[in-house]
């Protein structure tokens, strides 16, 4: 289901998956509240650490492949896309050391607590600014990538030691 696509709701016969779904299932899993029925941990089986962390690699590289093309139609696309992939491996990169799965604003806070100096601190506050509806300047890409790609390389590098492909 997505309040982006049309059609809203897909039964996934013709599609050949979709790896955002296990991050999707492990979050709903550590973070939901049922409503009505059985909690979610009752619902949605203990997330396997390799699957999600694929998940969190091919994300990754889709919005570095994507780049502002990726959010075409949304405001400001640049900086949509540079908030996505700084939140986003702020997250990867909290998962990796912590075990701890949460949100891209977490992900921001924690990485922050980890004083990662001012260029970070910039680069996070520019992110969360866009995620909370702001107009930043985008920062420069070298200072992006500074941050995401050993973000990236670790996932990567995690995902191929424990038998992962790619």
């Amino acid at each position: 289901m997505s309040t982006h696509d049309d059609p809203a709701v897909v039964d996934g016969a013709d599609r050949p998956g979709n790896e955002d779904l296990i991050a999707q299932f492990a979050m709903a899993r550590a973070r939901g509240r049922a409503l009505v029925g059985p909690a979610p941990d009752g619902v949605f089986a203990e997330p396997d650490r390799l699957l999600l962390i694929g998940a969190f690699y091919a994300d990754l590289r889709w919005a570095r492949e994507s780049g502002a093309a990726g959010w075409e139609g949304h405001d400001m696309p640049e900086m949509a896309s540079i908030a996505y992939r700084v939140l986003n491996a702020a997250r990867s990169w909290r998962y990796l050391e912590t075990g701890a799965l949460g949100s891209k604003v977490e992900g921001a806070s924690w990485v922050r607590r980890r004083n990662g100096g001012a260029a970070v601190d910039s680069l996070l506050d520019a992110a969360l600014d866009y995620q909370r509806g702001g107009a930043p300047e985008p920062p420069p890409g070298a200072a992006v990538d500074a941050f995401v790609d050993p973000i990236e390389a670790i996932l990567r590098s995690e995902r191929r030691r424990r038998g992962g492909s790619g």
